[in-house]
């Protein structure tokens, strides 16, 4: 009888077991279905356009993300990130800290530079830093983007025969703001990145450039061409002397009187 009721509550026993043993993974499995769940809800896509500036970036990622603004800039800028923020389209967890989403940017950088491009860098003479840099430059003063190859050739002409870039958008970084027209205050003004002041290139990169800018910055079109000027419709007319330049400016000029003239007409 004894043995009878000892193998009875071993069954017992193994049955209780297997049971609580069965809610724990039912239970397990329901916790991992729900955080699977939470986790989809806690991710935001975030797309970051080509040629923002950290300030820039800081904003589109706080309208998305509980980020400190602030904050993000000050590590951004404390670790030259500028330039190396790689616009794209992120996915972020919303519980990622601004360091994290700094790295995650940085990473998507790193990942698309290749060693072939390092090595181009090289052959030009330039450091990595200066050709991101460029790139920047290019970013912001194209909008079409089969100009941005000629453009980068007319720097790369000036840098070679020691004219000043004169870019107004170093000099729209320098000042701080947005103006679709610098006076000649804002050309004047005391810093490394005023091209119009400095021969060269500034200290750094003006806003975090495409990945096609900076393989325009790798590889400009082979010309002669020095000048372009805004036709004020997102391209540009080239020249390769000053003379031609302000026929340019001169037929802008033209077009624009036209335009208001037509304009006042009606």
């Amino acid at each position: 009888m004894q043995n009878y009721m000892s193998h009875t509550n071993k069954i017992k026993n193994i049955i209780f077991l297997f049971l609580i043993f069965s809610c724990y993974n039912i239970k397990n499995a329901i916790l991992r279905t729900i955080n699977q769940y939470n986790t989809r809800g806690k991710i935001v896509r975030v797309t970051i356009p080509e040629g923002k500036d950290i300030k820039e970036t800081a904003e589109l990622i706080g309208k998305a993300l509980p980020i400190n603004k602030k904050t993000f800039i000050q590590i951004a800028r404390h670790n030259n990130m500028e330039g190396y923020l790689m616009p794209e389209t992120y996915f972020f967890n919303i519980y990622m800290n601004e360091r994290q989403i700094i790295d995650t940017m940085y990473k998507e950088f790193t990942n698309k530079i290749t060693h072939s491009m390092y090595d181009r860098a090289k052959k030009l003479h330039l450091t990595f830093h200066e050709i991101v840099t460029l790139a920047s430059i290019i970013e912001k003063e194209v909008s079409k983007p089969y100009e941005r190859r000629t453009v980068a050739a007319v720097f790369y002409n000036r840098l070679g025969q020691k004219i000043k870039l004169q870019s107004c958008a170093t000099v729209l970084y320098a000042i701080g703001q947005k103006k679709l027209r610098l006076t000649n205050k804002d050309t004047c003004i005391n810093s490394p990145y005023n091209t119009y002041k400095y021969f060269g290139l500034p200290p750094g990169p003006i806003c975090n450039p495409s990945l096609d800018s900076i393989k325009a910055a790798l590889y400009p079109t082979n010309s002669k061409l020095l000048f372009f000027v805004s036709t004020g419709h997102g391209t540009h007319l080239f020249a390769r002397n000053f003379r031609d330049h302000k026929k340019n400016k001169q037929l802008i000029k033209r077009d624009l009187n036209d335009k208001k003239k037509n304009l006042l007409r009606q």
